[in-house]
Formats: C-alpha cells, sequence, structure tokens
C-alpha cells in the first residue's frame, strides 16, 4: 500500500521538519550572537596620537573656547576640542592639521525676550577663518601650547 501524502501543506512540513520550533529558535539565537560578534570586527583604523597644551590670548589662559584641527588629508577626520581655563586635550591622527581656534564672551546684559546675553567671537581672524597654523602628528612630547595675540 502506498504512503498518503497530507493534503494540508502545514501539516507536512510540521511532519518534515527536525526538532520542531525550539531548536529553530535555539539555531536562530547562534546565528544572532555569530552576527553580532562579527559586527564589532573591522579595521580599527589607523593609530592616534595624543597632543593637550595650553592655549593662551594675551598672555592669559583662554578662558573657554575650541580648538579645531582640520586634516590635510581628506581621508582623515576634523577633530574638536574643548578648551578650559587654557587647556585642551584631544587625539589625531598622523599628518598635517591646520589650527583653527575660537572663542566667545559675553558684551553685555542679559536679553530678557533671548534670556541671554549678548556675544561675540573674539579672537582675531588669523586664529580662526584665515587660520595658517598648522601641527605635525604626532606631536613630540604630544605637547603643543598655542600662545596668542591680539
Amino acid at each position: 500500500m502506498a504512503a498518503r501524502l497530507p493534503t494540508d501543506m502545514n501539516a507536512f512540513q510540521n511532519n518534515r521538519s527536525v526538532g520542531g520550533p525550539g531548536l529553530r529558535a535555539a539555531g536562530s539565537l547562534v546565528w544572532l550572537a555569530g552576527c553580532m560578534a562579527l559586527a564589532g570586527c573591522g579595521p580599527a583604523g589607523p593609530p592616534t596620537y595624543p597632543i593637550a597644551g595650553v592655549v593662551t590670548y594675551d598672555g592669559q589662559p583662554l578662558p573657554t573656547g575650541t580648538l579645531t584641527l582640520i586634516p590635510d588629508d581628506p581621508k582623515a577626520r576634523t577633530t574638536v576640542a574643548k578648551i578650559t581655563d587654557g587647556a585642551y586635550a584631544t587625539e589625531i591622527t598622523e599628518g598635517e592639521w591646520t589650527v583653527n581656534l575660537m572663542a566667545v564672551r559675553e558684551t553685555g546684559p542679559v536679553d530678557p525676550k533671548l534670556k541671554e546675553a549678548p556675544r561675540e567671537q573674539y579672537l582675531p581672524a588669523k586664529y580662526n577663518r584665515q587660520s595658517t597654523m598648522k601641527v605635525t602628528s604626532p606631536v613630540e612630547g604630544g605637547k603643543k601650547d598655542f600662545d596668542l595675540t591680539p
């Protein structure tokens, strides 16, 4: 006598599945764990080198500001470091970088409508939008100070 094939396709699939839903779920978890492990595997990128120092303006530490390092290499990423009490620290890849320094200060009382005081960027353009200052990384000793004049 010939074997009868089920007419319901779901019944056919259920009879043919090996291990049932529990084994399929476990297999899915193993696959997902493998994908997650591989997600972190890739090129680490180029090495970075520390650069830190003090920024002074007219002989005094810059109270607050930003130091932006713009790479000559178009493949490298621009790096921004916060300046606090004259000090900054960051890491950059090897190469030539243009240095851009910005600092703002309040120029009057708080405007009640805006709820803040008016501000101005007070460093001369030669230190930011017209900057030609350069730094080469890695920096010897990881230290580079900037003494700015008005």
